[in-house]
């Protein structure tokens, strides 16, 4: 769920939704007074092979252009992922309007930023401009990748985790999903799961509530691993 930035004016709330194992989409609302209006389709994907319900639309965020990203996974059809001319695998940069959407001016990929990812759940952008972008590994790697404004591709289903090609471009975090990880290593109170997902989070200070760090987290991202 993400409101539009003129949300106070118009009212208008976006939702990324899993209508099926085949098919997913991202609809907007207006909400006014005590009401909610009629559902309107902005972009819709699917895939009849989808055997699962997994592998759909991440977060829905709003960039400093003004543009929705997302990231969209391959639908559990991986050779999606290499194919350009599709949305899925990948991060989606999109303009709403007032019946659906155009693709954002800059991308490479025609409606995407990025390509080459298998399920980017989470995904922000920083005070540079910079997108990051978590995405779930199949049974090796979690992966935090950064898109810097250039077209990207992440390698998925060639590569997953770090030691790409330069075809390719690596993630700048990857940790392995054995009981050995690091990350959960450091912390006592964590029980070994090969069960996991990685994250990313932007920080943005907000004046009205005092902050107990003192600053230190300040346009910081944040990423970390949460297990199941």
């Amino acid at each position: 769920v993400e409101p539009a930035p003129d949300f106070p004016s118009t009212g208008h709330l976006y939702l990324g939704a899993c209508l099926s194992v085949t098919e997913t989409a991202i609809l907007r609302v207006t909400l006014q007074d005590d009401s909610v209006s009629e559902a309107t389709e902005i972009i819709a994907f699917e895939e009849p092979a989808a055997e699962e319900a997994w592998h759909q639309v991440g977060t829905l965020r709003f960039d400093t252009d003004g543009a929705l990203f997302f990231g969209m996974g391959e639908m559990t059809v991986d050779t999606h992922a290499q194919d350009s001319s599709d949305a899925l695998g990948a991060l989606v940069r999109i303009v709403p309007t007032d019946d659906g959407y155009e693709p954002a001016a800059s991308n490479p990929f025609g409606d995407a930023l990025a390509i080459g990812l298998r399920s980017p759940w989470t995904s922000v952008q920083d005070s540079d401009g910079n997108y990051w972008v978590s995405d779930v590994g199949t049974g090796e790697f979690e992966e935090v990748n950064v898109v810097e404004g250039a077209a990207a591709n992440f390698g998925w289903p060639t590569y997953e985790g770090p030691g790409h090609d330069a075809d390719f471009v690596d993630p700048v975090v990857a940790w392995d999903r054995s009981t050995s990880n690091p990350y959960g290593n450091d912390d006592a109170a964590v029980l070994p799961s090969t069960n996991s997902v990685g994250w990313v989070a932007a920080v943005t200070a907000d004046p009205s509530i005092d902050d107990p760090y003192d600053g230190a987290f300040d346009e910081g991202v944040l990423f970390g691993d949460m297990c199941f």
